[in-house]
């Protein structure tokens, strides 16, 4: 299981944690998306051998909330905080808050990577050096007479390309 799709199912394990917490000074969005990013670490650093997921999760968030909230109570960060309120973007000023990704965006710019990487992994490993080819020709935009080749075998090899990619992503 990838860690984007551990992350989208467990989501609600880190918000039923973050609950719990409060972070002075802090949005009760802003514990929720300290939750969340607790959560990518325990996706990202889980292995199956380490037994179940969730307990593993949960510890992970916790404590990533217990070190947020040891930083949030030594005031350290208030000076980088304040100071990052507005910035300036084509001459007006705008809410500096308002240009960061949501974790939802980041999650889908994750997944759709991961898909990207095993699509081609499958183009390397999977297709042969023909099917390779008429892949590229056609994604190139090039015509079956400029691939040079006949095209029953263009047509063959796209559909048995398109059967084994399918599988893949």
């Amino acid at each position: 299981m990838t860690a984007v799709s551990l992350w989208h199912e467990h989501r609600g394990l880190a918000l039923a944690a973050a609950r719990s917490y409060r972070l002075p000074g802090a949005d009760r969005d802003d514990v929720q998306q300290e939750a969340l990013i607790g959560l990518w670490f325990a996706c990202r650093s889980y292995r199956a051998e380490q037994g179940p997921f969730p307990p593993f999760a949960r510890l992970v968030v916790e404590r990533h909330l217990a070190d947020c909230l040891r930083g949030a109570t030594r005031g350290k960060h208030t000076v980088l905080t304040d100071s990052v309120r507005v910035i300036r973007r084509d001459d007006r000023d705008v809410d500096a808050a308002a240009t960061i990704a949501s974790a939802h965006q980041v999650a889908d710019v994750a997944e759709q990577r991961d898909r990207l990487r095993r699509l081609m992994r499958a183009i390397d490993s999977d297709l042969s050096a023909l099917e390779r080819r008429c892949v590229v020709s056609a994604t190139c935009g090039l015509s079956y007479e400029e691939m040079a080749l006949p095209w029953k075998v263009v047509d063959n090899s796209l559909f048995r390309a398109r059967r084994k990619l399918r599988r893949a992503a």
